[in-house]
């Protein structure tokens, strides 16, 4: 009863202690900030921020918890700060404790770090727990620990240091247990610079643009270090912003003089010869039955099978990737299909078109299927190649949504030559609140097309770091930030492929890297997959001069 007292006198005697101290605040914030080098130099871990550092201020923190062992009433006390390096990558965060005081003896503490930061005009959120260790220490003793969040888009973050959880040991043995969470945690702003503004790299875009009207000429423009990916997303909360990403934007003509400047192939599955050994693998096969006879190529594979005058390779459709017969998977047998509309009836192809049986129009499942077996509707993209060239983008509102088979085969009676390839619509699919196909939040590498509003010019994108990449909604935000108001993401992660011959672009931008396919006279994207290879896949799609 006398211990309790004690610590009962003792936590009010605290809090008083607060209170009066609670006039010179503001000045000791001025000093700490001032002086921000010195008291880190008592840390164990001293971290000196640069002069752009801003921090937050110091914040008095009180609280006594229940020992469930000992049964007597633990008390903490000690004040937090938050440092954030502003304007530069990484985005750097500092959480700082102050003249820790703990009524129980200790000589270590364990410290486990809840984070957040939201970029504010995406919402795009990363969460981090961190967890840092510190030894021979007492009461009076200061901390410091480093959070590094990569920040790949500029702008302006939200900063939630949601919880400070704060372990004391002595000799190995938890003495106490406290967390710092709710009214106590700390909140914030941070910034991230851009490179070059939107309005220098707009410019870029607009010189490619005019040369490729005026010239015939595709350019091919390298963001990197430097050069970021300018978006721009719409509405009354968007704005401008950049990504710090490695990614190829191709701009060329869709008509020139007075005809289609490139016609699009398909790599089609003639089921012979080479291409007829998935057909006779029994275990391509899913559970439910469906045939998985699509052989699976590299991007150097596919061009070697389609590279006759081509000019630009991209991989196309999202794949069936679910399990197949005998506990094997699709990379085991090299064996899949595309999901949605793939097809091809242009003459003259690599592969003569698309052979697809027994539905002409679907190689495979109509919709993309997710992890849990759910069918999630995929949008198709429409080009035509006879008659009044035009390219069209058709959403299908659900799975059983017939619309876009009804477009294919309306087309088909009237004569149409054309290709079609499926996958999520921009914008839609990337602001839309239902189930979209694959990972539209992750930052991941991603492909897409699109076709200017005045449909006179065609652009390609692809990059993005496997991790840290970009988001669909990134990608909407840049074809925005083109002036196009309708595109299509195909399939992105590992399977994001981009080949171009090379001199038969002009170059812009930053110097592009190597490529990563070893053949004479072409030009491939950097390899993105974690095990440094290219992802095979089975649908690709080829862009040739029309000459």
């Amino acid at each position: 009863m006398f211990k309790k007292l004690i610590g009962i006198i003792f936590f009010l005697c605290l809090s008083i202690s607060y209170a009066l101290e609670s006039r010179s605040y503001e000045e000791k914030d001025h000093l700490y900030e001032a002086n921000i080098e010195d008291n880190l130099l008592e840390s164990e871990n001293p971290i000196v921020p640069s002069a752009d550092w801003s921090c937050w201020g110091w914040k008095r923190v009180a609280m006594q918890v229940r020992d469930p062992h000992s049964g007597n009433n633990d008390i903490l006390s000690l004040s937090t700060d938050v440092c954030v390096r502003d304007d530069l990558r990484p985005l750097l965060i500092d959480v700082y404790f102050h003249e820790i005081f703990m009524s129980s003896s200790f000589d270590e503490i364990h410290y486990d770090l809840e984070l957040s930061v939201t970029h504010k005009i995406t919402g795009a959120t990363q969460s981090v727990i961190n967890s840092f260790r510190q030894t021979n220490i007492g009461n009076g003793g200061e901390y410091s620990a480093r959070n590094s969040f990569p920040a790949i888009r500029s702008g302006d973050y939200d900063i939630n240091v949601i919880a400070m959880k704060l372990i004391f040991r002595r000799n190995g043995l938890p003495t106490g247990e406290f967390v710092i969470q709710d009214d106590d945690s700390r909140q914030g702003t941070g910034h991230v610079a851009q490179t070059s503004t939107n309005a220098q790299l707009l410019a870029l875009f607009e010189e490619a643009k005019s040369e490729a009207l005026r010239l015939g000429q595709p350019s091919h423009i390298y963001f990197s270090s430097g050069y970021e990916v300018p978006m721009t997303q719409p509405g009354s909360n968007g704005g401008n912003y950049s990504s710090a990403n490695d990614a190829s934007l191709v701009v060329m003509p869709f008509n020139w003089q007075d005809r289609q400047f490139v016609v699009p192939h398909l790599l089609g599955d003639t089921h012979e010869g080479d291409a007829a050994r998935c057909e006779g693998n029994p275990n391509a096969v899913t559970s439910d039955g469906t045939k998985q006879i699509a052989e699976i190529l590299t991007v150097s594979e596919a061009w070697n099978k389609m590279s006759n005058d081509a000019l630009l390779l991209m991989n196309a459709n999202y794949f069936d990737t679910r399990a197949q017969g005998n506990n094997t998977t699709w990379l085991n047998n090299r064996c899949s299909t595309p999901l949605g509309m793939y097809f091809d009836n242009v003459p003259d192809g690599p592969t003569n078109g698309t052979h697809n049986e027994p539905n002409v129009l679907f190689p495979g499942p109509q919709n993309y299927i997710g992890s849990d077996g759910s069918q999630i509707p995929l949008d198709t993209l429409f080009w035509t190649t006879n008659r009044n060239t035009y390219i069209d983008l058709i959403h299908k509102g659900s799975p059983t949504d017939q619309a876009v088979e009804e477009y294919a085969l309306d087309l088909i009676k009237a004569g149409y030559q054309f290709i079609a390839v499926s996958g999520s619509g921009l914008p839609l699919r990337a602001t839309s609140s239902d189930p979209t196909p694959d990972t539209g939040s992750k930052d991941t590498t991603r492909i897409g097309l699109a076709l200017s509003d005045d449909s006179n010019l065609l652009y390609i994108f692809q990059g993005g770091a496997y991790d840290n990449g970009f988001s669909r909604l990134d990608i909407s935000n840049l074809f925005n930030a083109l002036g196009v108001s309708r595109a299509l993401e195909l399939d992105g992660g590992g399977s994001a492929s981009l080949a171009l011959a090379n001199n038969q672009f002009f170059l812009k931008g930053r110097s592009r890297p190597d490529s990563s396919c070893n053949i004479s006279g072409l030009w491939c994207s950097p390899v993105t997959q974690p095990d440094g290879s290219h992802r095979p896949v089975p649908s690709w799609l080829v862009f040739k001069r029309n000459n």
